[in-house]
């Protein structure tokens, strides 16, 4: 919560300004390859990076970030299904689309128009793993060579495989999360931020570290959220 300053010719008023906060992104218990992503009324299940969460990303490594990463546009397929209800900015995926993933490239870690002389992944797929792709703010303000880039949330492979470092959710559960971001909302990758919060409302979300690694109890109301959450491992 923070407080903006309103200012007219006759009064001058402070109000409060409610932060949205980030949707929470947790290792799944004794499954590193696996999430648990906390919606409003529950949980669901998401793919991880093949080598799990690491701090110290790096091109190349398989691994999905850690921190706080913000939405910065919607990714789809117009050819495959219909326009996604959003409020994020929106763009359909061109047979030209591609991510430039060469970190010798002034466009690394961008949205380019193929064919490209240096290393690229084309958007424009036989699956559908990139029918629908939400693209997170990770290296990009600014850009770091090397430091990694192409971390969106797409659409999940049969069994919930392992993913090259992004996250991945069946498309049910993705236009379930679509559905709750808004502009200026972000996802919480594994950190601790929301452990901070000291209130909890019925509303209220709270990962906590549990006694052994990889354990998260999450807390809401009476605890409806934690028996979802022991059910789905």
């Amino acid at each position: 919560m923070s407080r903006r300053r309103v200012t007219d010719k006759k009064r001058t008023a402070l109000i409060r300004v409610r932060r949205s906060r980030p949707i929470a992104v947790r290792r799944a218990p004794g499954r590193p390859r696996e999430a648990r992503i906390a919606l409003a009324h529950d949980v669901r299940r998401a793919a991880l990076g093949r080598e799990s969460i690491r701090a110290l990303k790096r091109e190349g490594d398989g691994a999905t970030p850690l921190g706080r990463f913000p939405i910065r546009q919607v990714l789809y397929r117009a050819d495959r299904g219909m326009r996604p209800r959003t409020t994020l900015p929106i763009h359909a995926i061109r047979a030209n689309s591609g991510w430039c993933e060469d970190p010798a490239d002034r466009n690394y870690n961008r949205l380019i128009k193929l064919p490209s002389r240096q290393s690229a992944e084309g958007l424009k797929r036989a699956d559908h793993i990139y029918d629908l792709v939400l693209v997170l703010g990770f290296n990009d303000r600014p850009r770091v060579k090397g430091r990694g880039s192409a971390i969106f949330v797409h659409l999940a492979r049969p069994g919930l495989t392992p993913t090259d470092g992004c996250i991945a959710l069946y498309r049910r559960d993705l236009l379930a999360l679509l559905a709750q971001l808004v502009r200026r909302r972000s996802i919480d990758l594994g950190s601790t931020v929301a452990r901070r919060s000291r209130t909890k409302t019925r509303r209220d979300i709270a990962y906590q570290e549990g006694p052994r690694e990889g354990w998260h109890r999450i807390h809401r109301g009476a605890g409806q959220c934690l028996m979802l959450a022991r059910r789905l491992e």
